[in-house]
């Protein structure tokens, strides 16, 4: 996989940060695979989440678990951003496997 993706986080640990669900995050991480680079973003910097993401041509959004808010679901289908999960917990785990995430439906 090769797409930018977009994950929450409670604090910045750099690739050593843990990764929660959006709804609980106070900043999104965001990683570049191309550029090899993760950028982070203070939710109240940000407001509404998905549009913020979506103005930064992010093609996917990592949730640690499979349910997600259906508000952040139909928002991120309308901007076109891929809703994935897997079994990773740090940002470091995403960049290692991101190849392992599955999409959800």
């Amino acid at each position: 996989m090769n797409m930018r993706i977009a994950m929450g986080l409670k604090k910045d640990y750099g690739e050593q940060s843990k990764i929660v669900a959006l709804g609980a995050a106070k900043l999104i991480g965001i990683y570049d695979p191309n550029k090899k680079n993760l950028q982070g973003l203070s939710r109240k910097d940000c407001g509404d989440c998905i549009s913020a993401i979506g103005s930064l041509d992010i093609e996917a959004l990592y949730q640690p678990v499979p349910k997600i808010c259906p508000t952040i679901k139909k928002k991120a289908k309308e901007r076109g951003i891929k809703l994935m999960t897997g079994t990773c917990k740090t940002v470091k785990a995403i960049i290692e496997h991101l190849c392992d995430l599955k999409e959800l439906k």
